[in-house]
């Protein structure tokens, strides 16, 4: 037994021994080359069954250098330069699961007899680095399999023996250089026959991963001659990064063709890292998109906690790398790049697209406007309209592209999406275009004969188009020369895509969508159709209002003799026709799209806009009596090779919108537009016209008793009086107009026109009133009433259709549309008698024929909406030409002046001539009207009637030293009781002779309001507006000032003393002011007067798309006192959140309230109102808006010298004396600045009231100007502020004059005369 035990230990001593010699063989034939060493180590796989190898085998897994492992041994290779080998693989099993390792190995494999270690063969010396993409290598050609059994000559034994055989495999791995990191990532990019500009890598040392909550930006980096900033996000679903180009960013024409690879290794090795492996395909960075995430996905690099895989962090610490690649951009480039910006997503017809490119030789020498030479894109003619200098804002350029296939064919459409661009001259890469990319954008654009033309009036900024870009020194215009180009691409029409065009040729203008739909008539036979034809009856269900019916009317061979070229065709609403029970305050509001389109091509057709139509029992059908010409129905279109009727058959359609009718601003001014156009004006002159609502808040409560509303309008007193119970009445309800003038004085008489309603609470669709609102209405002493009755039953009865009533939850409105005619001459007020007298005997009408060329052009002195088919929708101030003047009566017919196709009726008394030295520039200015200075007499009347509003009996004296005058008058002012203060005010000046009848107190005022105007005193501040010079309160007044509060209330109780003593203020706030001095509730368009740049970027963000490339985010900028602009967030986390189209709306309800109801000048407001209403009455807010309360304040410094002329009286002279047409000369003369200081002279004041000159106050009182003769022609004229009056020499010549007036207006501003 020992023998055998010795025996088995010597032989395994021996094995041992052997496994050595193999070992050492082995490591001799590695060779390291400088390389550090990880870890190495040796394997055997025994295998006892070769023949049982049928044809491929794994060994077990095995662990070298904390890796594991498994060799893999295929016998039967399936390539024919393989099949007589063995192969052999060493698989890493670590990175094959999953686990992100990158190792570099060195390694041999062997095989030998399982009995004999000499018997052995080795293989070559393999290397191989072993990532995510291959986890396995080894030797295709390791062994020929015939050398396995038989013997050789280096050999006595077989490798295989007895069916067995040792493979063996020695493996040693390295520590990665930072090359084969860089190598790999580079190696996942693919050039695609790109050329190479330049690439380079960049790494970013984060050393606070745990503590990213949401994104992490890296240091600007420079590579291929770009800045560049990565973005790290860390904290979402899936984790990205993001790389970002700054130039981009910041420069609209820069474009970058880029590809890239971001990674994360460990900060210690380059053993450690990682990469997305998906395919990298070609980015472009631009201003439009500028930057492109890569994803980390989280099951890669992150484990089941969510923490990062520990072998990429250390210390809290990782290495966030990126490798470029730029390319050279081209032709193709540019056009890969612009094609993003013309995708089409989902399906769509057949696909045809086109580019054309415009060159610009010498940009300084182009016109305002510029046409491109005219151009074919997909068999339709184009050209591009250039306004270099802008059509709305000089600022910019515009750029538009126009189809200009035939406009007379009205089958045209089209159907594309573009991309207009203008670029350097010599190089694609630098370039801009105005589009949005398809993604973000999937609408397309519709040409067609209301809409060939699109672009952008704001283009580009001209300053844009010479600045040079700082890394690249390029500019989009360079020596003059662009080039300008469109990119396109249009689309059949497939299946129903017709019906998206004819939608978006309705505008909702805000309004809210009740119903909408389309129906469509199919026409089998059109040459066997009647004269008349009705199509079937149809309606579009509602959820909660019922239903409208409706009907097509057609006439094929046009309505009447006058249209018998045409095809006539209108829309007719049958609710209030066919149902008994449907009420007749019924008003249905729709705009309506009437179409003519070939049976089976739905591109081909031609359509009709129907404009807002308020469909009733009076009115119930609008349409077209020219259609088309019948001609046009045969007439082929060349690119669609179909005309709209073919084989006798075509299709006739409506798309209808029905709206709901809330109330509102824009449906009150609907509302008072349809009841105005209910009045013709016979051609009278309007004094004035209005609306007068009250509101009936509970019915059954008034119902016994009479409901009485008092107002005024034209100056004149009314009483509108329902009667809802009077026996007289019977079943009736009695609403009488009442005028309160002409009840006790029989030298009045009152023309006028009027439309008595009465209306739902709510809805302005449903009212009744009077049918009878064309014949005068004349009150008088004799007859100071008139009347409209309604029966009781249809105040109840509710509407089938929208289920209302007159009265509806127990409350209504009732009112009255007044106008008042103007009897301009005793001849004309006789005129109007007679005819009262006419009328009474024969109840005719009153006419008053005048003449008119014609064919006019006129200007449009008011808005008015078309109510009915044959009417023209005209704006104010817009040029049009009438053609007939007699066209029915009170209305006239006429076109646009430049579109002679829009023609249609509007109300004659809308239309003015323009004289002949007429300009189109010159617009219509605002101006104070007589009417308006009529109300503002009333209203200034009604303030002072009021019980606090009259002065004391006492005198309250003011000590003033006029070089100290701002603190003196504050302590004088804020040293007494407002009771004190509403005495009569006298004005002593330290050292001045002057008594006070009232010009004192004028210039007192005057002198003052010009200190408190002051903004060096820190507590007003000009408003932001650089066209005005209006102030509004300081929100850091009390940085200077710290008792600037207690001055904010003397500047309240100044500005209530000047209007409670009738005097005014030499400065102008801001309309916002004014408006929060009488709590007015503030609206958006107050935004102009607080920040007229935002209010402005504000209005444009409203009404266009694009709000994602703005960059914009829920902050706003704040600067505080000290001038230090400081980041606001709108909302939590606002910095963070990007402003879209989707979410604009928020952000713009966020900035106006911000800046609206911004807080900072509260402390001071509410001072100066304590100040202010000490003095005024609280109830003014309820008499006067902030333009009255402006005027009201500072009056107007807008001389008008006839006026003045005209209420000017004369001592000593008369207004024909050479000394006073020679003074009126001189005064027309002067400029407007010299006659205020003309006026200061005479006044003390530099004001105007609002109601002109015939309203100057002096002495307490109305004091007109007065011209007095006086002394030599030697003399220089003498002012007497306090009696409005200048005594003025009589001088012989005009000259003389001129000089002794100007002289005495230079040397005696300041001084007063003892009267």
């Amino acid at each position: 037994m020992g023998f055998l035990s010795l025996d088995k230990k010597t032989r395994k001593n021996n094995k041992i021994k052997e496994r050595k010699e193999v070992i050492n063989k082995i490591e001799s034939l590695i060779q390291n080359e400088g390389l550090e060493i990880l870890n190495e180590g040796y394997y055997e796989w025994k295998i006892k069954n070769w023949k049982q190898f049928s044809d491929k085998k794994c060994s077990p897994e095995f662990t070298i250098g904390n890796y594991n492992w498994e060799l893999q041994l295929n016998l039967n290779n399936s390539f024919d330069d393989n099949k007589e080998y063995i192969s052999l693989n060493l698989k890493n099993l670590n990175i094959y699961k999953g686990e992100l390792f990158h190792i570099f190995t060195k390694y041999i494999f062997c095989i030998r007899n399982y009995y004999d270690p000499s018997c052995i063969y080795y293989g070559d010396v393999l290397s191989n680095y072993y990532n995510k993409s291959q986890y396995s290598f080894g030797n295709q050609h390791f062994m020929k399999k015939s050398e396995l059994y038989g013997k050789s000559n280096n050999f006595d034994k077989s490798i295989i023996e007895n069916d067995r055989c040792i493979i063996g495999v020695y493996v040693r791995t390295y520590k990665l250089e930072k090359e084969y990191c860089y190598n790999e990532i580079k190696s996942h990019l693919d050039n695609e026959n790109f050329d190479v500009l330049s690439e380079g890598i960049f790494e970013w040392k984060v050393k606070n991963w745990n503590q990213i909550l949401n994104d992490e930006f890296s240091p600007k980096f420079t590579i291929c001659n770009h800045e560049w900033m990565l973005k790290l996000h860390n904290r979402s679903t899936e984790p990205y990064i993001s790389l970002i180009n700054v130039d981009a960013e910041n420069d609209i024409s820069v474009h970058i063709g880029a590809k890239f690879v971001t990674y994360i290794r460990n900060d210690d090795s380059y053993d450690y890292f990682y990469y997305n492996h998906e395919n990298k395909h070609m980015n472009y960075f631009n201003n439009e998109k500028n930057s492109y995430n890569q994803k980390i996905y989280k099951s890669e690099l992150f484990n089941v906690g969510g923490n990062l895989n520990p072998l990429f962090i250390e210390n809290n610490t990782i290495v966030i790398g990126v490798f470029i690649r730029t390319y050279k951009y081209d032709k193709e480039q540019c056009m890969n790049e612009l094609n993003q910006f013309i995708k089409y997503y989902g399906y769509y017809g057949e696909l045809n697209e086109g580019f054309y490119e415009w060159k610009i030789e010498n940009w300084n020498q182009l016109a305002d406007k510029e046409y491109s030479p005219e151009f074919i894109i997909n068999n339709h003619k184009w050209r591009l309209e250039l306004y270099p200098n802008g059509t709305d804002d000089k600022n910019y350029v515009s750029l538009y592209l126009k189809c200009i296939d035939d406009e007379n064919d009205p089958t045209n459409h089209i159907c594309i999406k573009k991309v207009l661009y203008i670029r350097n001259y010599n190089d694609y890469s630098y370039f801009y275009c105005n589009g949005v990319l398809a993604y973000k954008n999937q609408s397309m654009l519709y040409y067609n004969k209301k809409n060939n033309i699109t672009g952008y009036s704001q283009f580009i900024k001209k300053s844009s188009l010479f600045s040079k870009n700082e890394n690249l020194n390029k500019s989009l215009v360079e020596n003059g020369k662009c080039i300008i180009g469109v990119y396109l691409r249009t689309s059949n029409y497939i299946r129903d895509q017709y019906k998206d065009e004819i939608k978006e040729l309705i505008n909702d203008e805000n309004r809210n969508v009740e119903s909408e739909g389309f129906y469509e008539w199919q026409i089998d036979h059109w040459d066997n159709l009647d004269k008349e034809e009705f199509s079937s009856k149809f309606y579009f269900k509602k959820i909660t209002f019922g239903r409208h019916t409706w009907m097509l009317q057609l006439f094929p061979e046009g309505n009447g003799e006058a249209n018998k070229d045409y095809v006539s065709l209108y829309l007719k609403n049958l609710s209030n026709v066919e149902n008994p029970n449907y009420s007749s305050t019924s008003h249905i509001c729709a705009k309506a799209i009437l179409y003519i389109r070939n049976y089976d091509n739905t591109s081909c057709f031609a359509f009709e806009e129907l404009p807002l139509t308020y469909y009733n029992k009076n009115f119930n059908t609008s349409g077209f009596n020219k259609f088309i010409k019948i001609s046009e129905l045969y007439k082929d279109n060349e690119n669609l090779n179909c005309s709209i009727i073919n084989d006798n058959r075509c299709i006739v359609g409506v798309y209808l919108r029905n709206y709901e009718h809330k109330e509102g601003k824009s449906e009150y001014k609907e509302f008072s537009n349809i009841l105005k156009n209910k009045i013709s004006n016979r051609n009278y002159n309007v004094l004035e016209e209005n609306l007068h609502e009250f509101k009936i808040e509970n019915w059954d409560q008034d119902y016994h008793d009479k409901i009485i509303s008092k107002f005024i309008i034209g100056n004149y007193r009314w009483e509108l009086e329902i009667n809802p119970n009077d026996s007289n009445y019977n079943n009736y309800v009695n609403v009488c107009l009442k005028n309160l003038d002409v009840e006790n004085d029989d030298s009045i008489l009152i023309c006028t026109k009027s439309v008595i309603f009465i209306r739902n609470f709510y809805d302005y669709t449903c009212y009744l009133s009077e049918d009878n609102n064309d014949s005068f209405t004349y009150f008088s002493k004799d007859h100071n009433s008139f009347s409209f009755t309604i029966e009781k039953y249809k105040l109840f009865d509710k509407n089938q259709f929208a289920y209302k009533s007159l009265i509806g939850y127990n409350k209504c409105i009732a009112g009255v549309y007044l106008r008042i005619y103007d009897i301009e001459s005793d001849e004309e007020e006789n005129e109007i008698i007679r005819r009262i007298e006419q009328e009474i005997v024969e109840t005719k009408e009153i006419t008053k024929p005048q003449k008119f060329e014609p064919s006019s052009l006129v200007i449009a002195l008011s808005n008015f909406t078309a109510y009915e088919y044959d009417q023209l929708d005209i704006q104010k101030d817009e040029f049009l030409v009438v053609t007939n003047w007699n066209y029915k009566d009170g209305w006239v017919y006429g076109h646009r002046k430049d579109k002679i196709n829009e023609e249609g009726s509007f109300p004659k008394v809308f239309a003015k001539i323009c004289n002949t030295d007429n300009n189109e520039s010159n617009t219509l200015k605002d101006k104070i009207t007589p009417n308006y200075r009529i109300n503002f007499e009333n209203k200034v009347r009604q303030l002072r009637s009021q019980k606090n509003m009259e002065i004391g009996n006492s005198e309250t004296q003011i000590y003033i030293n006029r070089a100290n005058l701002f603190n003196d008058a504050f302590d004088n002012i804020m040293n007494k009781s407002p009771i004190e203060l509403k005495n009569r005010i006298k004005i002593i000046y330290a050292g001045e002779t002057g008594v006070d009848a009232g010009g004192l107190l004028r210039d007192f005022f005057y002198q003052l309001s010009k200190e408190i105007g002051n903004p060096n005193y820190s507590l007003l501040q000009y408003s932001k507006n650089e066209n005005s010079y209006e102030l509004d309160i300081n929100p850091n007044s009390g940085v200077a000032e710290p008792n600037h509060l207690n001055y904010f209330k003397f500047i309240g109780r100044i500005m209530g003393l000047a209007i409670f003593h009738k005097q005014y203020l030499s400065l102008s706030f801001t309309l916002l002011f004014y408006k929060k001095l009488l709590n007015k509730p503030l609206e958006f368009s107050d935004l102009e007067y607080v920040d007229p740049e935002i209010y402005k970027n504000i209005n444009w963000l409203k009404k266009n798309q694009g709000a994602d490339k703005l960059c914009l985010t829920f902050v706003i900028d704040e600067i505080d006192c000290f001038g230090n602009h400081n980041k606001k967030e709108l909302k939590p986390n606002g910095a963070n959140i990007d402003v879209t189209d989707a979410n604009k709306q928020e952000y713009i309800n966020l900035v106006v309230k911000n800046k609206l109801y911004n807080t900072n000048d509260e402390e001071q407001l509410n001072a100066l109102k304590e100040g202010f209403y000490e003095i005024i009455p609280r109830n003014i807010n309820s008499i006067f808006d902030e333009i009255d309360l402006k005027y009201l304040l500072s009056g107007i410094n807008e001389i008008d010298i006839t006026d003045w002329e005209k209420n000017t009286d004369y001592e000593g002279y008369n207004k024909n004396d050479i000394t006073i047409v020679y003074f009126w000369k001189c005064v027309r003369e002067f400029d407007n600045e010299k006659r205020i200081q003309l006026l200061i002279f005479a006044t003390g004041t530099s004001q105007v009231p609002v109601t002109g000159f015939k309203d100057l106050q002096g002495c307490g009182k109305i004091q007109r100007f007065r011209l007095k003769r006086f002394g030599t022609e030697n003399d220089l004229p003498k002012s007497h502020t306090c009696f409005n009056r200048i005594d003025l020499p009589p001088y012989s010549n005009y000259t003389q004059l001129k000089q002794k007036l100007l002289r005495a207006i230079a040397e005696g501003l300041g001084s007063f005369e003892i009267e």
